[in-house]
């Protein structure tokens, strides 16, 4: 069989992966293979939902299927693909189906039930959308069948609801002695050149951000019980678009986006920890992925889903720190819902980490409408493999849909709450790669917004890409776009506008 599905008329190959594969937890894992542990041994990682991760070759290039092939049926099977970026997506018998408008839902239950396929939740944002599952067969049947869905005259589009196993666009640094926010004002204090920084300081002489500006940070969740983050007019409602529920603190590993969330907006002058870029405005919590074993857990509809209610519920900008995996229709259609429908039709301002592989920008990066962030560091230099912070282990994607850099090397940020998270502390010095980079952006982007709130989103997203400093290579650039975001200009510029508006 053939494997493939169809995107924006588009037909997107997928390899199969030689390095994974995945079945579902019938329940016997765990007393069938007595060395198996719900944490992650050398074969299996339990995904936590329902669906066990295997890895089919060792160290030694040994497979391990043995245990596989004795206590699970072929109906088990669920198909693990690999995309362009590599990124596992696991092919389930989920998938997704946009009917057109005038299709009704009687229409629809007729053509679902011919096809022996039931109605798990409407997509939220989209008419017509759903999320569906097949009762027959495999993972490859269900691939096949949203192919047909997708050639039938009354859909739109059908594309499999992959499970995704996304890397976190961050690590911890092996530096620790890191202490100061150099992004903030750089005074060379880890060995940079002072005055390479984003010129934070003197955008707070403009503004120090507004509590009417909401920054979602979609994310695996975000501790609102943090000494920086919980504090008066600072966090709205969250979302756990895992769990659907209103409660976005993540587990107890899972410090990236509290890491994300103290760049963004952590408090100032608290006599507590550090200061955020946007530092009075306020942090909405938005869940969409889960770690285990070494990956993010999620799946295209719970990203659409926690999308859009971040936009439902008011947020202004979005700061979306992953990426990963082929191209996805409901997760496509959900920005373009935030860009459409958010601020009551101005739009929200979307950013997007481009990515740590120092190759191609990751999915949802390289889309056109969202400002796409590179990293940079203390050095005025984009992060490459060899530049001089000395983290040589990565290197920040390019390509031409790079807007503009930021700091994303030795940042100093909030962790999750006592000895959980990547430290034993409430703090952590080492984070970094684009997932660093990205809610430095999407800070700035709330400062013009304080100062400036009836802004369209595509307004702001050319003052942040028009006052940006411009560092090596000079001009614009596949590697720093127009290069490093700079606060103060940005806050600037918004001010020169309204004042012309008047």
């Amino acid at each position: 069989m053939e494997l493939f599905y169809w995107s924006n008329e588009k037909k997107i190959p997928l390899k199969k992966s030689d390095l994974y594969r995945a079945f579902k937890d019938n329940g016997n894992v765990e007393s069938k293979n007595k060395s198996f542990s719900s944490n992650l041994n050398s074969n299996f990682t339990d995904l936590k939902n329902g669906i066990i991760l295997e890895t089919i070759s060792g160290s030694n290039g040994n497979e391990t299927n043995s245990f596989k092939s004795k206590n699970q049926s072929e109906n088990d099977d669920l198909l693990v693909v690999e995309s362009e970026d590599k990124t596992p997506m696991i092919l389930t018998n989920q998938f997704i189906i946009q009917f057109k408008p005038d299709v009704t839902r009687e229409e629809i239950d007729t053509i679902n039930s011919l096809n022996n396929v039931s109605v798990i939740e409407s997509i939220k944002g989209e008419d017509n959308t759903f999320l569906v599952e097949t009762a027959e067969g495999n993972a490859e049947n269900a691939l096949d069948l949203a192919n047909t869905y997708h050639n039938d005259d009354k859909v739109i589009f059908a594309q499999p609801n992959f499970v995704r196993l996304m890397k976190p666009m961050a690590s911890l640094s092996n530096d620790p002695d890191v202490k100061k926010q150099w992004a903030i004002k750089n005074t060379g204090q880890t060995g940079g050149i002072a005055g390479e920084d984003i010129k934070v300081l003197e955008a707070w002489d403009i503004t120090t951000g507004s509590k009417d500006i909401i920054i979602a940070i979609v994310d695996e969740g975000v501790d609102y019980t943090h000494e920086d983050l919980n504090v008066a007019d600072k966090l709205v409602t969250g979302y756990d678009a895992c769990y659907k529920r209103d409660d976005p603190n993540p587990l107890t590993a899972d410090a990236h986006g509290t890491a994300c969330a103290g760049i963004a907006a952590a408090k100032s002058n608290n006599n507590k920890g550090i200061a955020g870029v946007a530092p009075d405005c306020k942090l909405m919590g938005i869940r969409i992925a889960y770690g285990a074993g070494t990956a993010w857990v999620t799946d295209d509809a719970k990203i659409a889903d926690g999308i859009v209610t971040a936009v439902d519920r008011g947020a202004d900008v979005l700061s979306n720190s992953w990426g990963g995996g082929s191209k996805s229709q409901t997760i496509i259609n959900a920005i373009n819902y935030a860009k459409q429908k958010g601020r009551n039709g101005k739009g929200c301002v979307v950013c997007f980490a481009a990515g740590n592989d120092n190759g191609k920008v990751s999915f949802p990066g390289n889309l056109d409408n969202v400002i796409t962030v590179a990293a940079c560091n203390e050095y005025g230099e984009r992060k490459s493999k060899t530049s001089k912070d000395g983290e040589y282990w990565w290197g920040s994607n390019y390509g031409p849909q790079v807007d503009v850099a930021a700091p994303g090397v030795h940042i100093y940020t909030t962790d999750i709450m006592n000895k959980a998270g990547y430290s034993t502390g409430n703090y952590v010095d080492g984070f970094n790669g684009t997932s660093a980079a990205t809610p430095h952006v999407a800070a700035v982007a709330a400062l013009v917004l304080s100062v400036a709130p009836e802004l369209k989103a595509s307004e702001v997203e050319e003052i942040i890409k028009n006052s940006a400093d411009d560092i090596t290579p000079k001009g614009f650039d596949n590697y720093t776009g127009y290069g490093r975001v700079n606060a103060f200009k940005a806050v600037s510029k918004a001010l020169e506008i309204v004042n012309a508006k008047k």
